[in-house]
């Protein structure tokens, strides 16, 4: 189960962390997040949501039974409870933890982002519709705007974050990614942006690539909110200790810190050259 770090690879690619890989392996009972730790050569697991599939994994890992997980799981209450299904037993709804599902690959409700004259616009991904000047909707983790990704190719997708139904990996079914995080655009300029992405976890390096692009093309508003979870060198699962700093500033932090962004080529659908 063990793999080099995003950061430790030092490629501008970001492959999912080890702790969602099952998400991605598994179709139906996709929200399994776990936090993997070493200690003394062995691996600690901890859900990083209170779901019961998260937890059933955990359970089959302690175990150290010779079963394939899913083979294990067949006998696990998860698969045999039927509370849910008794007409005559009075239960509370399912709680989208316990038998919700990871969107994978669906085009429903994203959209794609492209950039002309200094301005951010959006239509629904793959289709041939008007494009509209870009406004985000909502709240992402917690914070006005949207989740991102900017794809292997250079196209750039946006669409709510939601928990349990909607991540970072649904956009291109957990596959590579240049960047990763939230952004919230008012008007086709960007007023917030930042790496936070717990699927990814892109470094400083990451963002800063994303960040020049769209500083050079300025869409970005000079008092705009924009941070990164490590330029400060701290744990990138901690929100909290976030600075927000404007572009000149950040950009000014990077340089002082000799951070310099990856090498950007041959990019298919780069969606900065409309």
């Amino acid at each position: 189960m063990k793999r080099k770090s995003n950061s430790a690879a030092d490629s501008g690619l970001l492959s999912l962390e080890l702790g969602v890989k099952p998400e991605k392996w598994d179709p139906f009972h996709r929200p399994i997040e776990l936090d993997i730790s070493d200690s003394n050569q062995a691996l600690i697991l901890k859900a990083t949501h209170p779901n019961a599939i998260s937890a059933a994994f955990i359970e089959w890992y302690t175990s150290q039974t010779k079963a394939h997980f899913f083979e294990w799981l067949e006998g696990h209450s998860i698969c045999t409870l039927t509370k849910y299904l008794d007409a005559n037993t009075p239960s509370p709804s399912p709680s989208p933890f316990e038998f919700g599902c990871v969107q994978y690959g669906s085009r429903s409700g994203v959209r794609e982002v492209s950039l002309k004259n200094g301005c951010l616009y959006a239509r629904p991904f793959k289709e041939n519709s008007l494009e509209l000047v870009l406004n985000t909707n909502g709240y992402s983790k917690n914070m006005p705007g949207e989740a991102y990704v900017w794809l292997k190719s250079g196209e750039l997708l946006i669409h709510p974050h939601y928990v349990g139904t909607f991540h970072h990996s649904s956009f291109d079914n957990g596959g590579k990614v240049r960047c990763a995080g939230t952004i919230d655009v008012k008007n086709g300029i960007i007023e917030r942006l930042d790496n936070s992405s717990g699927h990814y976890r892109p470094s400083t390096r990451h963002f800063l690539t994303f960040l020049k692009i769209l500083n050079e093309k300025k869409v970005l508003n000079p008092t705009a909110d924009v941070r990164t979870h490590d330029l400060y060198g701290v744990d990138p699962k901690d929100d909290c200790q976030r600075i927000g700093l404007n572009p000149a500033a950040f950009l000014e932090q990077a340089t002082k810190k000799s951070l310099t962004s990856y090498s950007v080529t041959g990019l298919a659908n780069p969606f900065y050259k409309g």
